[in-house]
């Protein structure tokens, strides 16, 4: 009884491991890109000069648009 209650455990723990993996996987090209949308943003933004509140919500919007459509092409690609 406590053998088949462990086997079922381990098969649990098995598959939720082999789901993490997926799921890193899966995440990690997206993370990687809008990391380095925002590292890259974050320098010219620093070297350009953007004055007023509302140029810099614009400036940090549009960059936060732009890693977002880059993302759901990777997921689209990936999906395919």
């Amino acid at each position: 009884m406590e053998s088949d209650w462990a086997r079922e455990h381990l098969q649990t723990i098995r598959t939720l491991m082999e789901r993490t993996a997926v799921y890193r996987r899966t995440l990690a090209p997206m993370t990687l890109t809008a990391g380095i949308f925002g590292v890259i943003a974050g320098a010219l933004g620093w070297v350009l000069p953007v004055s007023g509140a509302r140029a810099f919500v614009g400036y940090w919007l549009a960059v936060a648009l732009l890693a977002s459509v880059t993302a759901l092409l990777i997921v689209r690609r990936q999906a395919l």
